[in-house]
């Protein structure tokens, strides 16, 4: 199987209630657009790029219909501040991952502190780092890092793996430590 994506400039912002966007996803990824199957509800017809618009505007979502089937959005919904639903569940995990990420540098007996790190004169400064290799918690007295890891094709990612993914993808990083270089 072979995708190609097509990289185009964003829209207005009634470009993205384009109907004909997510009827390619279901064209060609229908197994995808299967867990967005509104089952039970009989669409009456499909709504026009403005009335989309129209509703996400009010905070609405219409379902949207697809070969006469109904289907809800894949953003899951639109926020009150007018957001996909699924970016503000996703931002949630990273706000959950980073806190967890906090507790576990601020452990004096934890995986982040080295000898060295045990022994400066103050409290260590740890932040967070892209580099060639991926993202990287750096302690910046002991000029220490500590690669986090990245998840590996077809296996459930740990929650860090996961962190790691969402904040600063492998690609992601790559390209910004390219080109800040």
């Amino acid at each position: 199987m072979v995708a190609f994506i097509d990289v185009l400039r964003h829209p207005s912002k009634e470009g993205f209630a384009n109907p004909e966007l997510i009827e390619t996803v279901a064209q060609n990824w229908p197994r995808y657009m299967d867990q967005f199957k509104l089952h039970g509800i009989s669409p009456n017809r499909r709504h026009t790029q403005e009335e989309i618009h129209a509703l996400r505007s009010n905070g609405c979502s219409p379902s949207l219909m697809i070969n006469n089937t109904a289907y809800m959005g894949p953003g899951m919904g639109i926020t009150s501040a007018a957001t996909p639903t699924k970016v503000t569940l996703t931002a949630d995990r990273v706000r959950e991952f980073a806190r967890d990420l906090a507790v576990a540098v601020q452990d004096p007996s934890g995986a982040f502190r080295t000898e060295a790190i045990t022994a400066l004169e103050g409290p260590p400064e740890f932040s967070l780092a892209p580099t060639a290799l991926g993202l990287v918690v750096y302690e910046a007295k002991s000029k220490h890092a500590f690669r986090l890891p990245e998840s590996e094709p077809y296996k459930a990612p740990t929650p860090m793996e996961a962190f790691h993914d969402l904040l600063l993808p492998r690609w992601a990083c790559r390209a910004l430590v390219t080109n800040s270089a």
